[in-house]
């Protein structure tokens, strides 16, 4: 992990599945605004199980590569883990903001 990424930011980035985008941009140190704008694109996208990342992979696809379980007898760790990611984009959006702001 670089080393000048800004410490709130270290601990929301290993929440989230290292292949995604928002991921992508804070490991490259990347401008708050767009970080902030990647999380809320992610955020949309993650909605849903179903959805489809911009390189055409599932959100389920990209949960299950990330070593989110699940089966048909209990379903509810990929749903219990796209909320936990959803929630974290929110915080990484928000704080990026607070942030591009100052």
């Amino acid at each position: 992990m670089a080393a000048n990424i800004h410490p709130v930011l270290q601990e929301y980035v290993i929440q989230i599945p290292d292949s995604i985008k928002t991921y992508q941009s804070i490991q490259q140190q990347k401008s708050y605004e767009e970080i902030a704008a990647q999380a809320r694109n992610e955020m949309v996208i993650f909605k849903s199980l179903d959805d489809v990342l911009e390189d055409g992979r599932t959100v389920q696809d990209v949960l299950q590569q990330s070593g989110s379980l699940e089966s048909i007898e209990n379903p509810e760790p990929m749903e219990d883990d796209r909320l936990r990611v959803v929630g974290v984009l929110n915080m990484i959006a928000e704080f990026c903001e607070d942030m591009a702001e100052d």
